[in-house]
């Protein structure tokens, strides 16, 4: 999940932490450095149906 999130983002791994439920359905991720309305927009692009995040 780290790795998908940080080629997908484009952060470096080391900027991306799990702190809660390493093995359970739901995690927590901490993304440290990074702007939350650059966060929002990247998140947007990754979460939106085919062709519509452009």
């Amino acid at each position: 999940m780290v790795r998908y999130l940080s080629k997908n983002l484009n952060i470096p791994v080391s900027k991306i932490d799990i702190v809660h439920g390493t093995r359970e359905r739901y995690k927590r991720v901490l993304l440290m450095d990074i702007n939350e309305e650059r966060l929002i927009t990247l998140l947007s692009r990754i979460l939106a149906w085919p062709g519509e995040g452009k």
